[in-house]
């Protein structure tokens, strides 16, 4: 599974899955996206997150 979805624990067996930062990568994306909005030259920006693998009994 991906996104570590609230019913992955409560499936038979409960899935394996990655977890991602959902709430951090929606405050960076606000907070580049309000200073591209500042900027005079505005530019590409990358923002990378580290994924966690949440092992359960799928695997």
């Amino acid at each position: 599974g991906f996104d570590d979805l609230e019913f992955s624990h409560l499936t038979s067996p409960p899935l394996t899955t990655i977890h991602q930062p959902r709430y951090e990568m929606g405050k960076q994306a606000v907070q580049i996206l309000v200073e591209q909005l500042k900027a005079t030259n505005p530019n590409g920006t990358k923002q990378s997150f580290i994924p966690e693998l949440v092992v359960r009994k799928s695997t």
